[in-house]
């Protein structure tokens, strides 16, 4: 009863009575338990090592995004502003854009300037289909490599502890 997850435990206990309510904050350190799952390899260290390791390609897509947004968004404000009463900035174009690169399409905005309005709308959701599933696949290739390096070590710490990790 020594061992400090031991008294830690006491302690959350003893909390029921009402004169000791103050000690529940102690509840939290009781996450501490799951430090001793990282004790060969933290996962979160691993992501965080590989976002840094591709931090060109999230800044090259995030880039891509920005320009793709802003020049379709300000051409539809050129094309729109003097047709369109819900269209007075450029910051409307940009949420404009926003909203269909993103396929929310809340439909606050929308094209009046009929064929050239929709075939700018259309140009937008293909390019942002496209960058967003470009985006998704870069995404899951950094979490499946860091997924991969996991097992991997894993299963070289099974010929330490007598057991295998079957995945």
């Amino acid at each position: 009863m020594i061992a400090p997850m031991q008294i830690l435990d006491l302690l959350v206990v003893l909390t029921l009575f009402p004169i000791l309510r103050g000690l529940r904050i102690l509840r939290l350190f009781k996450l501490l338990r799951g430090i001793k799952l990282f004790k060969y390899s933290n996962p979160i260290l691993e992501i965080i090592r590989t976002f840094k390791d591709n931090a060109l390609l999230y800044v090259l897509i995030t880039f891509t995004l920005a320009i793709i947004v802003s020049v379709l968004g300000t051409a539809f404000y050129l094309i729109e502003v003097k047709h369109n009463p819900g269209v007075k900035t450029i910051g409307d174009g940009i949420w404009w854009a926003v909203v269909t690169i993103t396929t929310v399409g809340y439909g606050d905005i929308t094209p009046v300037v009929q064929p050239l309005g929709r075939m700018l709308g259309v140009v937008l959701m293909l390019l942002g289909m496209f960058t967003l599933a470009l985006f998704a696949g870069i995404v899951s290739s950094t979490f499946l490599r860091v997924l991969f390096k996991l097992r991997k070590d894993q299963f070289r710490m099974s010929n330490y502890t007598n057991h295998i990790v079957i995945c």
